[in-house]
């Protein structure tokens, strides 16, 4: 064992200019306390000759503010001697009465001690305690204090999962505190809206969980979850907007007639359906960009009458207002085709309006489809007015007539005028031309012995 190593009590006479010794006693109990963390009742400072060579001890810590988990830090030392000589000897780092670390001087008269890695969170007042080699003749040493401040961990907390729901659903939300090199400890709060909503417990991986309560209105709502820390965790906030979107209801409506004659009122029928609970607000009906009934929602549909409907062709809407849980949406537009007065017999099954350049199919006296749109004879080839029974159908017919001119869908009604699929921008030689989707609907549809009613005058110059 080395010289230093052993702390023997010693006697050592000297002789005072009076002739009178004195004894000086060295502590064999301080100068063996353990390293690391242990606890000694008192550290005694030793007692010197009057006569002995002065040291003095510095003491900085480096680095001096850690956090708990951010690496260690080291006591670094210098013994400095009244005669400029480097001592020998021991030193000792104090926490009060606890060791934290001891080792040797240098031939420099330096030592850069390790302090302990798992010191409390805090602020810790250390002093080095400098012991000579007991027959070197220099004193022992006390340093300033040196403070080492050590923080709690630099602590996140996550949230991962969709913010994004709709009105009346909910959606998980997972929840992680953790630091560089531990997860977090505890629970954590929930606050929604600044409200308080929930306080989750971490698992040992540091993780929990979160639902999205259902009953958020529409709208952004501001989620905070709070971590408040740990002996060696410092507290930590993360933030999430959750969108609340509103729910697309289904409109729908249905008109009781899409062909009328003018002056008719037809029942209207809307619907407005959702997820439960059952959709509210209101609906607007509007005829032709004009409003003509509100309704207020208290079932899932509802019917109303329209107003006395003009010639000609209507849209008819409904426009639905949306509530706290559902968007405003609207029906598919529907269209009513309302006729002027019938001047058709209802005996007739095609009716021929040359005056207006169209025709139509009906049945005891009721459009049945169109009216659709027709030229007719030119000038020396009018199309005569009257009453004619269909005597015959051909549906690739080729005019005899007129140099072999095609007539798909031929149905003849007058000699050899008929009703077939031609131009309709150029007048006939007196037949009825129809575009070809019309001219199979009335050749599936007319009948031979059907009436043929033919009124009014073409406009053609």
């Amino acid at each position: 064992m080395r010289p230093w190593g052993r702390r023997i009590a010693t006697a050592l006479t000297l002789v005072l200019a009076a002739g009178t010794p004195l004894v000086v006693a060295g502590s064999a109990q301080a100068a063996t306390a353990a390293t690391g963390a242990a606890s000694v009742s008192s550290v005694p400072a030793p007692q010197v000759a009057a006569a002995g060579i002065a040291t003095t001890t510095t003491l900085t810590i480096d680095p001096n503010q850690r956090a708990y988990s951010g690496g260690g830090s080291v006591a670094d030392i210098w013994v400095k001697s009244a005669n400029g000589q480097i001592p020998g000897g021991e030193l000792l780092v104090w926490e009060g009465s606890t060791l934290r670390a001891r080792g040797m001087v240098n031939g420099s008269g330096h030592a850069r001690l390790a302090l302990p890695r798992n010191m409390t969170v805090g602020n810790h007042r250390l002093q080095a305690r400098f012991w000579p080699v007991s027959t070197s003749g220099y004193t022992t040493s006390l340093s300033a204090p040196a403070i080492l401040s050590i923080s709690r961990d630099r602590t996140g907390v996550g949230i991962s999962g969709s913010a994004a729901v709709t009105v009346g659903t909910t959606a998980r939300l997972d929840l992680s505190v953790a630091a560089a090199t531990r997860p977090g400890t505890g629970s954590v709060d929930v606050l929604l809206d600044g409200k308080k909503v929930a306080t989750r417990q971490l698992n040992p991986y540091g993780r929990t969980w979160y639902m999205i309560p259902t009953n958020l209105s529409a709208g952004n709502h501001q989620l905070i979850v709070h971590y408040s820390g740990s002996s060696i965790l410092g507290a930590a906030n993360a933030g999430r907007v959750i969108t609340v979107s509103k729910v697309a209801p289904t409109v729908q409506s249905v008109t009781s007639e899409t062909s009328v004659g003018a002056g008719a009122r037809p029942l209207f029928t809307v619907a407005v359906s959702g997820a439960a609970p059952v959709p509210t607000g209101t609906v607007k009906v509007l005829l032709d960009g004009r409003t003509v009934a509100t309704k207020t929602l208290t079932g899932r549909a509802f019917t109303v009458q329209l107003p006395a409907l003009s010639a000609g062709i209507h849209t008819v809407i409904a426009a639905y207002s949306g509530d706290s849980r559902f968007v405003a949406a609207n029906a598919t537009t529907k269209t009513i085709t309302a006729h002027a007065p019938n001047p058709c017999p209802a005996t007739a099954k095609a009716c021929v309006d040359l005056t207006n350049d169209q025709s139509w199919l009906q049945s005891g006296g009721r459009i049945t489809y169109g009216p659709v749109p027709i030229t007719s004879g030119r000038p020396g080839y009018r199309t005569y007015p009257g009453t004619f029974p269909v005597y015959w159908k051909h549906k690739d017919h080729y005019s005899s007539e007129f140099a072999g001119a095609p007539m798909p869908n031929s149905v003849f009604f007058d000699g050899g005028i008929a009703f077939h699929a031609g131009s309709l921008t150029v007048w006939s030689h007196g037949c009825i031309h129809l575009s070809y989707e019309a001219s199979e609907v009335y050749f599936n549809t007319l009948q031979e012995g059907d009436d043929v009613y033919v009124f009014g005058y073409a406009p053609y110059a």
